[in-house]
């Protein structure tokens, strides 16, 4: 009763949000408001910043597999092969002085401005919550700090965001010498998988995890993305693997996994009980990832011989998957993310796809008779 309560609420306060943002969005679009805040710290000479700036690889759509082609969604094949592939033509390391820095949601704010490389996208600002945190910044009292690198940033508290795009960045902080005494700076209170990540990395010792609040740092590194929201840097994907596979615990999983968001808010299998028959006919372990120990999830990816769920923040350990790992991913009809396909192309896994109808409070149901011929396609071949 509880999450169906949740569900609800959450529905609410996505309809209610969606109405402030899409006046920010509008406003944005025309260069008005949020976007005379964003500048960019590679082109931009309106703030004085010292950059220290590289190039990376660019993550190329993938192309279902073969045997998945009579029982995927035409759409949604040519969504996924569409488009230009994309990762930052630059990234690096920028340092700016004075910089204001409010914990947890990790806004930035120098002299008013946002520098849009170190955002995870720059339409982040016509979100009502981060745009109505920068322009409170400036009215807080603030702690002073003399300098740090700052790690988090908004969307650091979801765990794909954290896991894809943040933690990796930690790679820039590694190639730069003058960096290596200087904290990184986490909020205390982000998500238990923040730290463990960073314990499992090697970083702890490294890391100031500050209290929520209002800061001013005399000098601030900030850490750009390495490619767009959208998108996946392969480069971080081998990170990833370098530094925390070893982690992985020594616990036994099934080798054919399908992750459950039945505990989720939204994207979850509303007719997932009609899945269970062909799920277990194939041999199928149920499972849940919620409150998992980070090299538990590792092990279950990294020893998995095929792995079936709806498009949700536990597939970012796909990062650990061995090549040829099967991949099937259920998409509600209206919503589209190419990232772990993206991922599965670098990790060089046979990648499929199903499309559900939208149910009721943010589910979709799949038909029971796509799942079980898609397994048979990609299980027997």
């Amino acid at each position: 009763m509880s999450l169906a309560f949740d569900r609800f609420k959450h529905h609410v306060k996505v309809l209610i949000g969606q109405r402030l943002a899409a006046v920010l969005t509008r406003r944005y679009l025309q260069h008005r408001g949020p976007a005379k805040r964003m500048i960019s710290g590679f082109a931009d000479n309106a703030l004085d910043i010292e950059r220290h700036v590289e190039t990376f690889s660019v993550a190329q759509p993938f192309a279902p597999a073969a045997s998945m082609s009579e029982d995927t969604d035409q759409e949604y094949r040519n969504l996924l092969l569409s488009g230009d592939a994309y990762t930052t033509d630059q990234a690096g390391v920028l340092t700016v002085r004075d910089a204001d820095v409010s914990l947890p949601v990790s806004m930035h704010s120098i002299m008013g401005f946002v520098i849009q490389e170190a955002m995870p996208a720059p339409y982040v600002l016509t979100n009502p919550k981060y745009y109505g945190e920068l322009l409170s910044l400036r009215l807080k009292r603030k702690k002073q700090m003399r300098e740090g690198v700052l790690l988090s940033m908004p969307w650091a508290h979801k765990f794909y965001h954290w896991m894809i795009d943040f933690l990796p960045r930690l790679m820039l902080y590694d190639r730069y010498s003058h960096l290596q005494d200087v904290p990184i700076i986490v909020p205390k209170s982000a998500p238990k998988f923040v730290a463990e990540s960073i314990r499992l990395a090697g970083y702890l010792p490294k890391v100031t995890f500050l209290e929520d609040g209002a800061y001013r740092f005399g000098k601030l590194h900030l850490l750009s993305r390495l490619a767009h929201a959208e998108y996946v840097c392969p480069e971080a994907i081998c990170w990833l693997n370098e530094k925390l596979s070893t982690a992985a615990s020594s616990s036994v999983f099934a080798k054919r996994l399908y992750i459950s968001r039945r505990d989720a808010k939204i994207r979850f299998v509303s007719n997932e009980h009609e899945l269970l028959d062909v799920l277990s006919e194939f041999g199928f372990e149920v499972v849940t990832m919620s409150g998992r120990p980070l090299p538990d999830q590792i092990r279950m990816f990294q020893t998995a011989e095929c792995i079936v769920g709806p498009h949700g923040a536990a597939f970012s350990n796909l990062a650990f998957t061995t090549p040829g790992t099967i991949f099937i991913e259920f998409f509600c009809r209206g919503h589209f993310c190419r990232c772990f396909n993206l991922i599965s192309g670098i990790r060089k896994l046979r990648y499929g796809f199903l499309v559900g109808d939208p149910t009721s409070m943010g589910g979709f149901s799949i038909q029971p008779f796509q799942l079980r011929a898609a397994l048979s396609s990609l299980l027997r071949s």
